[in-house]
């Protein structure tokens, strides 16, 4: 039982070295595949005839540039050249990047399966050993009620940070309607006519009505955040009565009016979307910090019965 814990162990840090591997090969070849796009652009841009010269290697490249012309060579065609090499030296980095990742793929996709076998191993160890050990079983169920703690919190947490997603959302779906209405709105006062009126006014009626709806999600947001400690308030609203004295008394003062009244609400939408953003920041931290948490535990509780 604990040569096959010990192997299953070694085999899980590998995969896991081999998943951070993976990871900034990952990063390395999001940079690669930009750097292959913009040169092939280059070469495209040297050569008219790069569907034809890009599959080529690069001294086929340059045997068609002598045979084509013999005298020597301008500076266009030199820099096609350089324009070619550099494409091919970009190509190869960039496959060689995606062997590595193919090869790193092949291990961690066995993670799953080895965390399988692993925990179906320590699971029958545990058993065994706290059935022996009264004293180590006390200690692993203190261990354990930590654990459900921890669990219950990154819950709490992630509900809090996916409330947060939709306020979010909301907030932005606003501000793009109210900033749609501001910029109408300076038409309007300039005389911009009926139809110019009416698409501001449509636009600050979608507004109010998301707004309407945004307070009722950061009613449920306040919620979430009252349960991991934490709290924000906020509440945005457009008087709508100003949005019918528009529709009666339509003239340019009216309309300057309306106008600081938009300006207001995007004011207070763009604050709240910062007071969203610092919150959401915070959530995430306090998500991390108790993810490694548990990941660290877990760790221990597993050390617990291994050592035992």
């Amino acid at each position: 039982m604990n040569d096959t814990l010990k192997q299953l162990t070694e085999t899980l840090a590998q995969i896991n070295y081999a998943e951070k591997k993976l990871k900034g090969y990952l990063k390395e070849q999001s940079v690669l595949r930009t750097k292959k796009e913009e040169a092939y652009k280059k070469l495209e841009k040297e050569n008219r005839d790069v569907d034809k010269i890009a599959g080529v290697s690069f001294q086929a490249f340059i045997a068609t540039v002598f045979n084509n012309r013999q005298e020597k060579l301008e500076k266009e065609e030199l820099e096609a050249i350089e324009a070619k090499r550099y494409y091919d030296s970009v190509v190869y980095e960039f496959e060689s990047v995606q062997h590595e990742i193919d090869h790193l793929q092949v291990q961690v996709k066995a993670k799953s399966e080895v965390e399988v076998l692993y925990q179906n191993a320590i699971n029958e160890k545990r058993q065994d050993v706290l059935s022996k050990n009264p004293k180590l079983l006390e200690h692993f169920e203190t261990l354990e009620t930590k654990k459900r703690l921890i669990e219950s919190k990154v819950k709490e947490l992630v509900e809090a940070i996916n409330a947060s997603n939709i306020v979010k959302q909301k907030t932005e779906y606003a501000l793009n309607e109210l900033k749609d209405a501001k910029n109408l709105g300076v038409w309007d006062m300039m005389g911009g006519g009926l139809l110019v009126t009416m698409a501001k006014r449509d636009h600050m009626a979608t507004a109010q009505r998301i707004i309407n709806d945004l307070n009722y999600s950061l009613k449920s947001f306040s919620k979430e955040l009252s349960d991991v400690n934490m709290n924000m308030t906020g509440n945005i609203d457009i008087a709508n009565y100003m949005g019918f004295a528009d529709y009666f008394f339509d003239g340019f003062f009216m309309d300057m009016m309306v106008q600081d009244k938009i300006n207001g609400a995007l004011s207070k939408l763009s604050q709240l979307e910062r007071n969203v953003g610092e919150t959401r920041l915070k959530l995430k931290a306090q998500l991390k910090t108790s993810e490694e948490e548990k990941s660290k535990l877990l760790k221990e509780m597993d050390e617990v019965i291994i050592m035992a």
